[in-house]
């Protein structure tokens, strides 16, 4: 799965409050709720667990930015509000009128400027590597988000099958009863066929012995009533027949090989500043976001030629940016 593949963030499609980029495949039900918000009957609207770490992140990153420590109390909006009225929002360049997942991309990025102060990197060039950095975090968000959100539209459509309603909202419930009918439809189909042999022989011995029986027993149980209960058990065996696991079949489209460090460096190598120090400053800006704990340069470069060789971004180069 790759949610940013060719292209750039498309802020619009993020959620209105939480920063975090809408998965586009469709639920496995018109009745699904969004991957962002669950409300399921009876119960109030609430977010999603992997929704809920990314909004803690970011509220996180702003409080961190703002010298206030944790905001993990105030709802976002309240806290994307502060930051557009402080003076590091105003330094972001950041708005009322801007979309939450743009102030958050702003944000993330005033944040790898400050982190990189000491670096002794020139403060344009940080910005351009945060800039590509921040870029590949919100994708990378975005992935995990759709991730959840097949996990989740894949139980809830095997819980469907056994009349469960809320398996998106309890994935894991759903795969119980999903794995628990499965191994109860191996029981029944291997259970059905030792009854349809058990059936056969009878109809067999019936038939042979038909005529040797009393005449009541004889109305009552002509073959035909065995041949249409032999009938009935080979329809039950077939139905039941076992079909490849749906979960596991599926399995990847809940996974993400996405990597925001290993995108970011590749950006930084393709597109990042052309300069004679560059090596020295992606290995130092790259050592102060905590991206990597290799010490010295040499190594650090061979290692980024080695992620970049024959490959190209996935992602689409953020607006407002040249290359040096």
């Amino acid at each position: 799965m790759n949610r940013c593949v060719g292209e750039a963030v498309d802020w619009n499609q993020g959620s209105e409050i939480m920063g975090v980029l809408k998965p586009v495949s469709s639920p496995a039900s018109a009745s699904a709720p969004n991957p962002e918000i669950v409300s399921c009957p009876g119960l109030p609207p609430i977010y999603l667990p992997v929704v809920e770490a990314i909004i803690a992140k970011q509220k996180g990153l702003i409080g961190r930015i703002l010298g206030k420590g944790s905001l993990a109390s105030l709802p976002l909006e309240q806290v994307l509000d502060q930051f557009v009225q402080s003076r590091e929002g105003l330094d972001a360049g950041c708005t009322t009128e801007m979309h939450p997942s743009e102030i958050v991309f702003r944000a993330t990025i005033q944040d790898l400027v400050i982190r990189a102060a000491k670096t002794g990197v020139a403060p344009k060039r940080v910005k351009v590597y945060a800039r590509f950095l921040a870029h590949a975090q919100a994708c990378e968000e975005g992935e995990i988000v759709e991730a959840d959100h097949a996990f989740r539209s894949l139980r809830e459509s095997v819980g469907n099958l056994h009349g469960m309603h809320d398996g998106y909202a309890q994935p894991n419930e759903a795969e119980k009863e999903y794995r628990q009918g499965r191994q109860a439809r191996q029981f029944v189909h291997s259970s059905a066929f030792s009854a349809i042999v058990a059936m056969r022989r009878l109809h067999s011995v019936l038939t042979t012995r038909q005529g040797r029986l009393p005449q009541d027993l004889r109305d009552s149980f002509p073959p035909e009533k065995i041949q249409m209960i032999l009938d009935t058990l080979r329809d039950l065996w077939e139905s039941t027949e076992p079909v490849e696991d749906y979960l596991k079949l599926n399995e990847g489209l809940c996974r993400s090989d996405f990597s925001a460090t290993k995108q970011a460096y590749i950006l930084w190598h393709d597109q990042g500043p052309a300069h004679h120090d560059r090596w020295n400053d992606m290995h130092a800006v790259a050592r102060a976001w905590r991206l990597t704990g290799i010490k010295d340069v040499a190594s650090f470069r061979r290692y980024v030629l080695r992620i970049c060789h024959g490959l190209t971004s996935t992602l689409g180069v953020p607006t407002g940016f040249a290359r040096e």
